[in-house]
This record gives C-alpha cells, sequence and structure tokens, in this order.
C-alpha cells in the first residue's frame, strides 16, 4: 500500500492548510506532458498552473499533426479543440525540457524544432529551455533512450542555462 498524501493520515484527513502540513515548504509543480498531453500540460503552464514543464514528442498544434496525417480531409474545421504548444510554451517563463527522437513516425521532429524555436523566443529568456534528443528514438520510446534520467537531471539541475 502506497504511504497516503502529505497531511492526510491513515485515521482520516486532518486540517493542515488544504492538505499540506503547516510549515512544510511547496513543492514545485512539474507538469509531464507526453504526445497529446503535450497540450494540455503546455496549456496548464501558460496559465501558471506549473513551476516546470516536461515534453515528450510533443507536437506545435494538433491541426499540424492531424494534416500530415490526413491531409485530404479539412482538419481545421473538423477538430475543435486546438491543443496549441508552440503558443503555449512562448507563455509560460518556467524551466522547459523537450524531448523527441528524431525517428519519431507520428509527430516529425520538425515539431520540436519549432517548439524548440519557440521556448526560446521567449521573453525575457531567463528560463531553461532543455532539451533531450533520442537520435533512434520513436515516438513512444524515449524513455529506452534515458527519458527518465534526463527528466531527472532536468528537476534537479541548474536554476538557469543560457540558450545555445
Amino acid at each position: 500500500a502506497a504511504p497516503p498524501p502529505r497531511g492526510v493520515s491513515r485515521a482520516g484527513p486532518k486540517p493542515a492548510g488544504a492538505g499540506v502540513r503547516a510549515g512544510a515548504p511547496a513543492s514545485p509543480r512539474i507538469g509531464w506532458g507526453v504526445s497529446l498531453g503535450s497540450g494540455v500540460a503546455s496549456h496548464l503552464a501558460a496559465r501558471g498552473h506549473l513551476d516546470a514543464l516536461i515534453l515528450e514528442a510533443a507536437f506545435t498544434r494538433l491541426v499540424d499533426v492531424a494534416r500530415g496525417i490526413y491531409w485530404f480531409l479539412p482538419v481545421d474545421l473538423l477538430l475543435t479543440e486546438r491543443f496549441e504548444t508552440a503558443p503555449n510554451l512562448k507563455a509560460f517563463a518556467g524551466p522547459v525540457l523537450l524531448a523527441h527522437g528524431r525517428a519519431d513516425r507520428l509527430v516529425p521532429f520538425s515539431h520540436f524544432e519549432a517548439n524548440l524555436a519557440a521556448c526560446r523566443a521567449r521573453t525575457p529568456p531567463a528560463a531553461r529551455c532543455d532539451t533531450f534528443i533520442a537520435d533512434m528514438g520513436d515516438h513512444n520510446d524515449l524513455r529506452a533512450f534515458g527519458l527518465t534520467d534526463a527528466a531527472f537531471d532536468f528537476i534537479a539541475g541548474p536554476a538557469a542555462t543560457p540558450p545555445a
């Protein structure tokens, strides 16, 4: 059995500031969006709900991926959800780790490049914009190439690094 969340005992909840022990430091809120989840995580980050962001196999905008797959359909008219990762990255001031595989057959590597450009175009450009690239990585296997370790390094890493 997993231990109960902070501020909650096995006997039940104890009032302590919405479930957090009084005097305990606030934990950073880190979002990890994978593929379609990158649109959701970047949306939360852009609206100030996250302190750091990890995006794995992220697209620029859902409509861009859909256009590549369903080139014969008017996807702009059919999609009701936009899931726009690149614009959300520009609006987020916190540190970002972008992870992508060069062999991704679902979300082309060009999406990573565009997301990286959006991340680096932020004003002010003080926040980190780290990258993890797996040369042989496909859409769903980046963790087999070491992404988990890279994510831990990112979370524990320096407060700021200048863009390359």
